[in-house]
């Protein structure tokens, strides 16, 4: 075999166990091709044994991560291969860090969660540019600081007023850039972002004071520069912001010399803490603990921090052992009842009167706050008059059951009421709605339902018309089955 050819075939590996020993042979005529060989040769083995080794421990310790890491997300989550991907890197950045540093105390862990959360938001913005047809800029409302967003395009002289999410205590106007500034693309209308003070270095009642104080600002002067309908204006906002909107509301009604809401949007609101037993929080500990999605223990901690208390009281409050405060309102905890919740969202033998340790210390502490309608808009106990409201609510999320119970409550007092279910949805999914498909079709949904509304009404008559023509709905709420659909409550 010509020596040429035997060395292209054994590079190649063809060249069997005989031929090796007939080509070492040959070799041996040629001194300075037989020591390349040989050299060759030994590196060839010593690098086969290694990168066999290296191999072998990356291969196992990817397995042991993979196996420590992974954590299963419900299958009927929506987008779940996207999420299957998103959800690990936020427990990375985020999630894990944060536990971390809850031996370094609070300050260490809120300057993580701020600097980790709005540093992945604006890397989700990054996936799709931004709306070119958009244009923005800052300016306060009697001292509170707002980003307004002008459609180069307006589509209605209508305004929204948005109020960003974030447990009280993350986030800000510019976390939400990309959600309100596509809001105010698909709505074509001014979109007025509030950026309220923040807990823990501005306690309840802060964040209620900046919002009404921007709102009546708006609505009483602010409107002439924009160019905006006073009488056209929607409150919207998601989880923190969803809390805001529903107590921004309903103090509005003491201002007579001002007009009307025509609408207000409440996505996942966060409107009560009496009780944090109800099936959405134990359905979130029994399909998905573990995973970055919203968990009990945060959004305890981040209440506690917005009330100026302890967070050391975060186990006491997740067991419900402030719950002797309902012996002194019953009448208010009839409200969250869980009996009142459809029959899918229900889990079998549990009841709101499950045992539970006592804090009267905790519930001491709890009382000013758990009742006071500016916290817990959910348990107000006048409903009446309140603009029509939209309430958007998901099914992997621990704030579901509330945001049904605060729809119950307006269908009550005969205030008209949307009740929008995702089955299929979770906390926090309009934050990414430019990469899930779901986020982004529901915020086109929901723009066009905004427009029906405010677009083209100016009475509440119209406004009542708009609805009942522009949407299919139904009145039978209670025990009916929810689905991704518009539902009259």
């Amino acid at each position: 075999m010509n020596l040429k050819i035997q060395q292209t075939y054994y590079s190649i590996g063809i060249i069997r166990k005989h031929e090796d020993l007939e080509q070492r042979y040959c070799l041996l005529h040629d001194r300075q091709a037989y020591e390349f060989y040989e050299k060759f040769s030994s590196f060839r083995r010593l690098y086969d044994k290694m990168f066999s080794r290296r191999f072998a421990v990356i291969f196992s310790l990817t397995c042991l991560f993979a196996y420590w890491f992974y954590r299963p997300l419900p299958n009927r989550l929506a987008d779940r291969n996207v999420l299957q991907i998103i959800e690990p890197l936020i427990r990375i950045v985020y999630v894990f860090p944060i536990k971390i540093l809850s031996y370094a105390g609070s300050d260490w862990q809120i300057y993580w969660a701020r600097k980790s959360l709005h540093t992945l938001a604006r890397l989700s913005t990054w996936a799709h540019s931004m709306s070119s047809d958009v244009e923005s800029f800052d300016s306060q409302f009697d001292g509170v600081p707002v980003r307004i967003y002008i459609p180069k395009t307006l589509h209605s002289d209508g305004a929204l007023v948005f109020i960003h999410g974030g447990g009280f205590v993350l986030f800000d106007v510019e976390t939400y850039d990309a959600l309100t500034r596509d809001l105010a693309s698909e709505t074509g209308m001014v979109t007025v972002s509030i950026n309220y003070r923040l807990a823990p270095e501005n306690i309840f009642p802060a964040a209620v004071e900046d919002c009404e104080r921007a709102l009546v600002h708006f609505l009483r002067e602010g409107y002439q520069a924009l160019r905006v309908n006073p009488l056209k204006v929607a409150l919207i906002g998601d989880s923190a912001g969803g809390n805001l909107v529903a107590v921004t509301t309903q103090r509005l009604q003491r201002f007579h010399d001002l007009p009307s809401l025509q609408l207000q949007v409440l996505i996942y609101p966060f409107l009560q803490l009496l009780d944090l037993k109800t099936p959405s929080y134990r359905t979130a500990l029994n399909e998905y603990a573990g995973t970055a999605l919203l968990e009990p223990a945060s959004l305890a901690r981040y209440i506690l921090m917005y009330l100026g208390l302890d967070t050391k009281h975060t186990e006491a409050l997740l067991k419900n052992s402030h719950r002797s405060l309902v012996d002194r309102y019953g009448e208010q905890y009839g409200y969250i009842s869980h009996s009142h919740l459809p029959k899918s969202f229900a889990l079998e033998a549990f009841s709101n009167a499950e045992s539970c340790v006592q804090d009267e210390n905790l519930a001491a502490l709890m009382e000013p706050y758990i009742f006071d309608p500016n916290f817990s808009p959910l348990l107000s106990e006048n409903l009446t008059n309140l603009p029509p409201a939209l309430i958007v609510t998901c099914e992997y999320d621990i704030l579901r059951d509330e945001g049904f119970f605060y729809a119950k409550r307006l269908k009550e007092h005969n205030v008209d009421v949307f009740w929008w279910h995702l089955e299929d949805g979770f906390h926090g999914m309009f934050n990414m709605h430019r990469l899930l498909s779901l986020a982004r079709a529901q915020l086109t949904k929901m723009s066009a339902f905004i427009r029906a509304v405010i677009g083209n009404s100016k009475t509440e008559s119209e406004v009542a018309t708009i609805m009942m023509s522009r949407f299919t709905l139904t009145d039978q709420l209670h025990n009916k089955s929810p689905r991704q659909v518009e539902q009259k409550t």
